[in-house]
């Protein structure tokens, strides 16, 4: 048995169904919780055959020792015939085989304690649902936009709720920040309310700015973001590899510098003009390829030294949870190299050291994978 205090609500005066939310959590960590809505679903969806009593035994209610102790702040009362037209989660539970169902075809009244939904969502959601849409808000902010879509999913009932989501995206008032949790919470919403733009928006962000899994961002969260597994490993893979593909852009033009190959165009020795004008051999260098090895060696010396002054070098390794795209491009933008011809004054001697330079930073600034769209997602999990 629970406990129940505070208010009483009333949607449906002849509801036979009696919710229990609002929880006041119990110092224990154990606690009464129904099954969760992808539980219930399978079993619906399930063509295996299964029983009624098969289904229930399976999803049989996790009670504590200590129910007397959980305390839920508010009962509603409203139409178990309503709830279950619009979600198929409620009508396993309430129709089923299920202790609920059974208790409310014998005695024609039953409680239901949902511990794990957020309160206003749930709120929100009822009164959609019994078509009070005079006390739906039409302006929410991001985390209780977010909680919607997950109780849309977990009770299976996104239709009832189609109407609001673009209300709501319209009305935010906090806007899009760059934070990695409300770019997870968008990426949520726009999934499971089919918000294209937004899902592009925010793939976008991940792509170019994430600096962390979107997995351990998700995870982070007290409520878990229900988006497919598939989707979260695809958008992540994108996010490396475009940083990798930077990252091996610079890594290339190391290497290259690096390699007994000289990269030094120049076929004569350059002569080096001192204060009186007077031509001499630069340096110590007696042949051209010396020259050129002291010309490549100056490059690579130069260029990762300027890495290193931009916290570009060492390179970093996957899963670059330091770096976004954007954030290496832009350091990428401000490397120098310096080369032995371009000290010494000859107008023979082509300046090799800006176009590998320029090279670097057009390549690592080109890199631009098309963001995965909310159709190209959708069509990955439907094939699975």
């Amino acid at each position: 048995m629970v406990n129940s205090s505070g208010s009483n609500i009333i949607v449906d005066p002849d509801g036979d169904l009696i919710l229990l939310i609002n929880q006041t959590k119990p110092k224990s960590t154990s606690c009464l919780s129904i099954p969760g809505a992808g539980a219930i679903a399978a079993a619906t969806n399930d063509d295996s055959g299964s029983t009624d009593s098969e289904m229930t035994r399976s999803l049989e209610f996790e009670t504590s020792e200590d129910d007397s102790t959980l305390v839920y702040n508010d009962r509603i009362l409203v139409s178990s015939k309503h709830m279950s037209l619009a979600s198929p989660v409620f009508k396993a539970m309430l129709q089923g085989g299920f202790r609920e169902g059974i208790e409310l075809k014998t005695t024609g009244k039953v409680e239901v304690p949902l511990p794990d939904d957020d309160p206003a969502a749930m709120r929100i959601l009822i009164n959609i649902i019994h078509g009070r849409m005079n006390s739906v808000p039409l302006n929410i902010d991001l985390e209780l936009f977010t909680q919607m879509a997950i109780l849309a999913d977990k009770y299976q009932c996104t239709e009832v709720v189609r109407p609001f989501p673009s209300i709501w995206t319209n009305g935010l008032t906090t806007g899009w920040t760059t934070s990695s949790t409300s770019i997870a919470c968008w990426l949520c919403i726009a999934w499971h309310f089919e918000l294209d733009s937004e899902f592009l928006r925010a793939t976008q962000l991940i792509q170019g700015e994430g600096t962390c899994s979107l997995e351990e961002t998700i995870s982070a969260r007290e409520s878990n973001l229900p988006i497919p597994e598939l989707v979260v490993d695809k958008l992540e893979s994108y996010r490396i590899e475009g940083i990798g593909k930077a990252v091996q852009v610079l890594k290339d033009t190391i290497y290259k510098y690096q390699q007994p190959v000289l990269q030094c165009t120049s076929r004569m020795l350059p002569g080096s003009c001192d204060r009186y004008g007077s031509q001499h051999s630069p340096m110590e260098y007696t042949n051209v390829n010396t020259y050129r090895n002291g010309c490549d060696s100056m490059v690579l010396g130069t260029l990762i030294k300027s890495a290193i002054a931009n916290n570009l070098y060492p390179l970093t390794e996957p899963p670059y949870t330091s770096w976004s795209l954007q954030s290496f491009t832009a350091k990428a933008q401000l490397l120098e190299a310096s080369t032995l011809c371009g000290k010494v004054a000859n107008i023979y001697v082509p300046p090799h050291t800006i176009n590998v330079i320029d090279q670097l930073k057009k390549s690592i600034h080109s890199i631009v994978k098309p963001p995965l769209t909310l159709a190209v997602c959708k069509e990955l999990v439907k094939k699975t």
